[in-house]
């Protein structure tokens, strides 16, 4: 199943994710790779790169703000969640950050708990978690 999220909505998530990515201070290679992925998966034009992206401040709280479609919301969650366990540690400033995502994109405690059940019950790598979760996000529509 392809995705249907509109491209704004797409972007802005991208931006989330970027700045999710930078909360502990350092880009890891799977998460750089991940987002060049997510790129390419996803038509964004010529003018949004990783390292245009990289380089871009990011206003989370207005990038959230454009998210509105349901699958969008559940979707950036989903990511953000995979990007913060990808490389198998969590630091409070992703944690705070992933808290900030999840009210505002309304997801439920529940939700919450069956994606954190995720990383718990599956001991593979969570990069490959990360990347099936985020090229979900950006396939082409059909």
């Amino acid at each position: 199943m392809t995705s249907t999220i509109p491209e704004h909505e797409a972007l802005a998530c991208l931006k989330v994710l970027v700045a999710l990515m930078k909360a502990d201070g350092k880009i890891e290679p799977s998460e750089r790779a991940s987002l060049e992925g997510a790129i390419a998966g996803f038509e964004l034009g010529a003018m949004v790169t990783v390292d245009s992206l990289l380089d871009a401040e990011i206003d989370v709280d207005a990038e959230l703000a454009h998210i509105t479609s349901p699958e969008a919301r559940a979707q950036t969650y989903r990511s953000a969640s995979f990007m913060v366990n990808a490389d198998g540690r969590k630091v409070p400033s992703e944690i705070a950050l992933l808290d900030r995502i999840a009210a505002a994109t309304d997801v439920s405690s529940g939700d919450r708990a069956s994606i954190d059940r995720v990383f718990v019950a599956q001991p593979k790598s969570k990069v490959a978690a990360l990347v099936d979760s985020l090229g979900s996000l950006f396939r082409r529509r059909s």
